[in-house]
């Protein structure tokens, strides 16, 4: 099957509609910078590079664990939920773009939580919800000294709807999304012109216009989600199509993969709700705080199972993953046994 081409709109609705993750995904690493780079490549008409899908079989769903993509982040971490695709139409599962859907996802659709400096994360006012801006009266061909290096259009996170001024006019990026009507678009443009302050010069109004006419054709014009649909359903094979097309991008560390092995490995448990949800367990359920991760958690599946200790893919083979699965119960014990010791101890 050749590569397809879909406008970011029309992707982006049917996120957590028709398109899903599998199991074997991790978790949402972008940070907000990420995120506004992404959007400034794409009002520059930058290529996305390509995506890769898998189309499920009706017939397969039951046998897969699936998951919603992240829409409303939180800084530090947050879990993909499990998705209910019961009478989903053509399910499609997300193998490569996962990082860039959930970014567009969040600055179109969501928000991005961040942790306020210097303030504890147990703190009702710790926590900022953001969301998504564009400056219509940022100049893209104008070097902004404050702005990041590369970055060419005014996209920043706000927590409030930030003021208009005669130098600033912002619009929340996800309103956007309201326009698939062409005329629809044109009157709002034309009422947003209107409510610009009287002191702003043609050249500013120029650039507003600009801005707002590029924004649109970027997500409801231009074709830049080049796209590739896996049909076949050997898991083995779309587990090895995963493992290499997400060697670009931000890379794979070892536990990920592992992880993604142990994931579609293991019989009757979960392998990554189990580990994530005990390094949770492990960091912020006992008496003390811990900064665990699930390295330590996979290196010490190894040396309980009294696996070779060398941290390689090959250790990670189908008997030794079984081994560790029959175990899990008694191993997350030992671990939650020895963390707590060492705690006692002061570390």
């Amino acid at each position: 099957m050749p590569y397809q081409s879909e406008v970011i709109a029309n992707i982006i609705n049917r996120l957590n509609i028709q398109y899903f993750l599998p199991a074997i995904q991790r978790e949402f690493v972008w940070h907000q910078e990420q995120i506004i780079r992404l959007f400034d490549s794409v009002m520059r008409g930058y290529p996305v590079s390509s995506f890769l899908f898998w189309e499920l079989k009706p017939e397969n769903r039951e046998n897969w664990d699936i998951y919603r993509f992240v829409d409303n982040f939180k800084e530090g971490g947050t879990r993909n939920e499990p998705a209910h695709v019961d009478g989903v139409q053509q399910l499609i599962l997300v193998l490569d773009g996962q990082q860039r859907f959930t970014s567009l996802l969040i600055g179109l659709k969501g928000s991005y939580t961040m942790k306020k400096k210097y303030m504890r994360h147990n703190s009702t006012n710790a926590w900022s919800i953001q969301r998504l801006y564009l400056d219509l009266l940022k100049n893209p061909k104008t070097p902004d000294i404050d702005a990041e290096e590369g970055i060419h259009y005014g996209f920043q996170f706000f927590a409030d709807t930030p003021l208009n001024t005669k130098d600033h006019y912002w619009l929340k990026v996800g309103r956007i999304l309201d326009f698939s009507n062409e005329n629809k678009f044109r009157e709002f443009k034309y009422n947003e012109r209107e409510n610009l302050p009287g002191d702003v010069t043609k050249n500013q109004i120029a650039v507003f216009e600009q801005n707002l006419d590029r924004l649109y054709w970027a997500i409801w014009k231009d074709a830049v989600i080049s796209y590739y649909i896996e049909t076949d359903q050997d898991y083995d094979r779309v587990l090895d199509i995963f493992v290499r097309a997400n060697e670009g991008g931000t890379p794979l560390s070892k536990s990920d993969l592992l992880l993604s092995m142990a994931t579609s490995k293991w019989k009757n448990l979960n392998a990554r709700d189990e580990i994530y949800s005990f390094v949770d367990r492990l960091n912020n359920e006992l008496p003390r705080k811990n900064k665990l991760n699930k390295d330590f958690i996979m290196k010490a599946c190894l040396v309980l199972s009294d696996l070779p200790i060398p941290y390689k893919v090959s250790t990670f083979n189908n008997q030794n993953l079984e081994l560790i699965e029959k175990n899990w119960v008694d191993i997350k014990e030992a671990i939650e046994t020895g963390v707590q010791l060492v705690n006692i101890f002061g570390i």
